[in-house]
């Protein structure tokens, strides 16, 4: 009988997921493809369930906040942030030349969205503030990501929400970082349950207002 539930349950959160893409993109935005760039330390494309975005961002961006979303694939937190009325500036960044492309047509209608092709540590944005990671990188790869964003003229404004957090030590292990878990309550079409932090800066400076929302 448990079976039959979670099978259920897995089919119902399937088709939940199928319909806001379709709603959000008139396409399914969900794929776990192999990288072709593993050798450079990049991980392959997956998308987060939507389930989990309201618990890892819901109260923690702000009108100045500049959005970042490292390895954003096809796009869908992206469009959930747009859907959920954000007028924040919003940067994906992808090593993917063919996803990147792809996902940069889709989204050109709104100029506030750039899509940004390449090494993703060479590509952070001066001015970005909370960046987005669902396990994009192996731990070298990381390493850098903290170091480039220690170096940032914004750094005590920085939020990483690092969602699946495989290398989370590599924060830790800094004592410049202060590293916070986030409950999240487990997504129905996930196997597993994915572990997420809230990542700043040790000495942080207060954020601005709250961010309006609306079309």
């Amino acid at each position: 009988m448990t079976n039959l539930l979670e099978l259920g349950l897995d089919a119902i959160e399937r088709v939940s997921t199928y319909l806001t893409d379709w709603r959000l993109a008139r396409r399914s935005l969900g794929a776990i493809d192999e990288s072709r760039f593993a050798a450079t330390g990049s991980k392959g494309t997956q998308s987060v369930s939507y389930r989990v975005l309201p618990q890892l961002f819901d109260d923690r961006i702000q009108a100045d906040d500049v959005l970042v979303d490292v390895g954003c694939g096809r796009g869908r937190v992206l469009s959930w942030w747009l859907d959920r009325g954000y007028r924040n500036t919003m940067v994906g960044l992808e090593i993917d030349d063919l996803i990147a492309a792809e996902t940069r047509q889709r989204l050109a209608r709104y100029p506030r969205i750039s899509i940004v092709t390449g090494d993703a540590v060479k590509n952070l944005p001066n001015d970005g503030t909370i960046f987005f990671l669902f396990n994009p990188f192996d731990r070298a790869s990381l390493v850098r990501f903290r170091d480039k964003l220690a170096g940032s003229g914004l750094r005590d404004r920085i939020r990483v929400l690092y969602y699946n957090a495989v290398h989370i030590e590599v924060f830790r292990e800094d004592p410049a970082w202060r590293v916070a878990p986030i409950a999240t309550r487990m997504c129905l079409d996930c196997k597993v349950v994915h572990e997420a932090f809230l990542v700043t800066p040790a000495t942080k400076a207060p954020c601005g207002p709250e961010s309006p929302r609306g079309a």
